[in-house]
């Protein structure tokens, strides 16, 4: 099924918010994705859903085909395109990493879906981007008081525990088989959560971050409130910007501006310039000769709940470079793996108590002209609504100069504010 008809633009005139918050606020059996806070290049766009699907591609399986079945059919389908990559698609990146055997829910490797129907929020109105004869649903306001699931979340590793591991990565460290690592620890809910879209909505208004988005695909949900972008495209030219180092925010103006000068410290910008130079030499694999530049070096950002510094590496690639091409070149993306790359990929996995599954993945969406933009899916909780059970991960860059117990402090940091919303 070719999809080369041109998309009929309805106008819907109900306010932006209005229209999200209805969406948000109840239960459908259709799959959606909403892209929110989300920077896109078109301007005036305050969110974009896909809503339905008419048709999709999953990989689930260990078809040694599928990177090129992935490729045709992101080529046969010019439109847009929207969905997520499972961290542990590195396994089919890199036949050679070690795997845990797989204990609990997990997503698809790849899934990604052509909308039926796709909303763009403009300034005081929504438009409907859809084929002739689609029905465009009404989601109109539901009169009800909000009662928030609550959720009680138990921690998968002790502190002791967690601390001889970080001195186990530091001796690997010392002897030069890792120079950084991203080390992540769980916490697991199995409490009913029968409205994870509801929740999202009022949780994003709490953490505001620019790469925010909710779906619900099959029977999984994510609530995702990441401020990082893996990797945008316009055209030829690539952007990546990683994340490393991470501080919070304060109500008081002069400790919150301690905390943002204390992120100048020199492990920070070391575990940051590391990152870049691993992302650098992710590019150069796919990268037209000597275009790889690095814009910005650990700029401190300020978002409503923490600081960050966050380096941006662009690059140009040539015409018919295919996005497997770049899959393969760059993820998963070396804020979330370390350096070597293989080795603190193999490192993390074996001690690890999880499958970070769609954690450390991506979740984005490529436009009718083939360009795309992706997240890192960080600062998220993960549902399943088959076994009720919901996740949230949180990690941090381990380096010689980590202190296990201020890293153990970190993690909680980047976890906090979902775990405490649910109480």
């Amino acid at each position: 099924m070719t999809l080369l008809r041109k998309r009929t633009i309805t106008r819907i005139y109900i306010h932006p918010e209005d229209f999200r918050k209805n969406i948000l606020s109840q239960k459908f059996s259709n799959d959606y994705i909403l892209f929110d806070n989300w920077q896109l290049p078109s301007e005036g766009i305050q969110w974009i859903i896909g809503w339905g699907k008419l048709d999709q591609f999953v990989w689930s399986d260990n078809n040694p085909n599928s990177f090129l079945l992935f490729d045709k059919w992101l080529e046969h389908h010019h439109d847009w395109k929207m969905g997520y990559i499972n961290y542990d698609l590195k396994n089919q990146i890199e036949p050679i990493l070690f795997q845990k055997e797989i204990h609990q829910a997990h997503g698809d490797w790849i899934h990604f879906f052509v909308p039926e129907i796709v909303f763009i929020a403009k300034d005081n109105y929504i438009e409907a981007h859809h084929y002739p004869n689609t029905t465009i649903p009404t989601f109109l306001s539901q009169e009800k008081k909000y009662s928030l699931s609550k959720l009680n979340f138990t921690l998968q590793i002790s502190q002791d525990e967690y601390i001889e591991k970080v001195k186990n990565l530091k001796h690997h460290i010392e002897k030069g088989n890792l120079y950084e690592i991203n080390f992540c620890i769980e916490w697991v809910s199995e409490n009913k959560f029968p409205l994870p879209s509801e929740a999202y909505y009022f949780l994003n208004k709490e953490m505001d971050a620019p790469f925010s988005c909710y779906f619900q695909l099959n029977d999984i949900h994510l609530l995702c409130n990441s401020p990082e972008r893996f990797l945008k495209k316009e055209k030829n030219h690539l952007i990546s910007q990683p994340i490393k180092g991470t501080s919070p925010r304060f109500e008081n103006p002069e400790l919150d501006q301690k905390s943002k000068d204390d992120l100048n410290n020199e492990k920070d910008k070391s575990e940051n310039i590391m990152t870049i130079d691993l992302v650098r030499n992710d590019l150069s694999q796919i990268a037209q000769t000597g275009s790889v530049k690095t814009t910005e070096i650990a700029a401190t950002y300020s978002f409503k709940q923490v600081h960050q510094l966050i380096s941006t590496i662009e690059c140009d690639i040539h015409p018919e470079t295919s996005f497997s091409d770049i899959l393969k070149a760059t993820f998963p993306m070396g804020s979330m793996t370390g350096a070597p790359k293989i080795n603190a990929m193999n490192f993390s996995e074996k001690l690890e108590t999880m499958h970070r599954d769609i954690y450390s993945g991506t979740v984005g969406y490529f436009t009718p002209d083939g360009d795309f933009d992706f997240n890192v899916v960080i600062r998220s909780l993960i549902h399943f609504s088959k076994g009720n059970k919901s996740f949230v991960r949180a990690g941090g860059a381990i380096t010689i100069d980590s202190i296990p117990e201020k890293e153990w402090h970190e993690s909680h940091l980047k976890a906090e504010k979902i775990i405490q919303f649910f109480k």
